[in-house]
């Protein structure tokens, strides 16, 4: 596994469970951590071996991001509750921004497609179907009367 594997496999794992800030600031504290140890003589194999499998280090980074939910600080910041969206302004106030980070390799997240799929399907063939009944309900009428217009028309020519 390359360095760059190792951090695609930890942002796939972390995104959507995390903010877009709170993954990047993982990649970038991974990478340079792998930089370090190459820079101290380390090969980038080794490195990523000691460090172990990147799902495994991104589920301990959400178990401790789960901690800090309570509003208690994580690894000593005073950051906000995971989730909380809050921004300081450069007015100083706080302000919710609620970050929808939709990552489809989540089962929940394709349930939720397929669901919104479905549900635009069921739509269009409802109206599809309801503008084919109206035509019906109208085209069958109009063809009654012009086949008995033609009907007569054939009965008057027979006649003649």
């Amino acid at each position: 596994m390359t360095k760059l594997e190792f951090l695609h496999d930890l942002e796939k794992a972390l995104r959507g469970q995390l903010s877009a800030e709170q993954v990047a600031e993982n990649i970038r504290y991974y990478d340079s951590y792998v930089e370090e140890q190459k820079a101290s003589g380390q090969t980038e194999e080794e490195v990523l071996e000691q460090l172990g499998d990147p799902g495994l280090i991104a589920r301990s980074i959400l178990d401790a991001a789960g901690a800090g939910e309570s509003g208690e600080t994580i690894y000593g910041q005073e950051e906000p509750p995971i989730g909380a969206g809050t921004y300081r302004s450069e007015s100083g106030q706080g302000r919710r921004d609620w970050n929808l980070d939709i990552d489809l390799s989540k089962w929940y997240w394709k349930l939720a497609a397929a669901a919104v799929v479905i549900v635009l399907a069921v739509l269009v063939l409802t109206i599809v179907f309801g503008i084919l009944k109206l035509l019906f309900y109208i085209a069958v009428p109009v063809i009654a009367v012009l086949a008995i217009v033609a009907l007569i028309e054939y009965i008057r020519d027979r006649r003649q």
